[in-house]
Parts: structure tokens; sequence; C-alpha cells
């Protein structure tokens, strides 16, 4: 096991795209299937690969090319993005963490928006989330250690009853809370791109989708 760590299966996947010309959609498909195996081996196998775990959780998938023209969000953008939301406020806190979410775990934005406190966990110093995807396919995601210190600040202020029925991100109407929409998570996108434009002209059109496919192999430095 001394030899599953990040800069292994980094390496692995550069000379499958090097030697055996694989394309970003292969890479990604090999990645995903590494991580999920990876999780399988720590959850029932040997505990002592959690450091290897969440090192591998923070590898992000490649941009996938296709035949049209492609928005994307360069290195410089994306610490601009990340630099905007006031931690230190509520709203900011929620706004990056919701943000940080879709990008470490490149999951669609309905898979995020359903996601409750019950698929949220934590073992072996490993956080993962359980998310149901198309035709009901559920899939458990790690995620790096930067991301799971954000959800741990955000659910201490905003889910303080523990409740593990509340969705993660929602809103209250009459004392009530609701899972959040999707044109709510699109007006908190387009503040953010009016207020990235401000800084960078060329910053491209900011929605959910653009956020869950991030182009390079990065690590979240925010």
């Amino acid at each position: 096991t001394t030899l599953i760590t990040q800069a292994n299966i980094v390496g692995f996947l550069d000379w499958c795209k090097t030697d055996r010309g694989n394309g970003a959609a292969t890479l990604n498909n090999r990645l995903s299937a590494m991580k999920t195996f990876f999780t399988y081996l720590l959850q029932y196998k040997d505990a002592s690969l959690s450091v290897s775990a969440n090192g591998i959780a923070d590898i992000h998938k490649l941009q996938e090319e296709d035949n049209g023209p492609h928005e994307y969000l360069s290195q410089d953008q994306m610490r601009i993005l990340f630099s905007l939301p006031e931690r230190d406020t509520l709203y900011g806190l929620r706004d990056l963490m919701l943000m940080s979410l879709l990008y470490d775990s490149a999951c669609r934005i309905d898979e995020i928006l359903s996601l409750k406190l019950n698929g949220i966990r934590y073992s072996d110093g490993l956080c993962c989330i359980n998310v149901t995807g198309m035709g009901k396919k559920t899939r458990n995601l790690p995620l790096g250690k930067t991301v799971e210190g954000l959800i741990r600040e955000y659910s201490a202020v905003f889910h303080k009853e523990k409740n593990k029925d509340d969705y993660l991100f929602y809103v209250k109407r009459n004392n009530i809370r609701r899972q959040m929409s999707q044109d709510n998570t699109s007006r908190i996108l387009n503040k953010y791109e009016m207020q990235a434009k401000a800084i960078d002209a060329t910053f491209p059109h900011l929605h959910a989708h653009l956020l869950s496919y991030p182009n390079l192999l990065s690590f979240l430095t925010f």
C-alpha cells in the first residue's frame, strides 16, 4: 500500500496521457474508478490508507474537450472567484461552501442540492459524500481536506441542531427549512460573476457546470 500515493496516481495518469494517448474522458474515468476503489479499501480493508486517500481525493478531473467553443476558468480566475465570498459572514460562508463542494466533487448541481447531512460520512480521517445521480444510482465520493474543513465550519453555523434529515443547503420560509433551488444557486453565482468581471473582464459566464469540471489536475489553494 506504500505505492498508493497522490504522486503515483498523478504520474500514472500522466503516463496514460503521454504514452498511451488517452484523452481526458478516459483519464477521468480511470480517476473516478480509482477513487471509488480506494474508498472501498479504506472502509472495508485497510484503514491505514486514510492519509493516501485524502491526497487522492484532492486530484481533480481534467477538462474534457468538445468540438465547439468551451469556456473554462483559468487558475487565476479560480483564485479570484474563491477570494470573493466573505467567509466571516453567513452568506459568504454558505456561498464559499457551495462553490467549493461543486468544484471538489465535480457533481451536478442537482446532486449537491439534494445532499442531506446523513449523506456526509467521516471515517478513518476521510470525509465522503453519498450522492444520488441519474437513474437513482448512488456514488460515494471522497473529498479533499480543505473542503472537509469547510463542511465542518459551515455545519457548525448552519446545522447546530445536527438534524441528519436536513438538506446541506437550504432556504428558510415560515421558519421551515426547504431544499435550496437551482434558481437560488444561479442568483448566487451571478452575483460572484459580476464581482469577478470587475476584476477580470475576460471572466466567463459562471454557472454550476463550469465549476463542476475544472480544466486542470489541480488542487484547492484558497
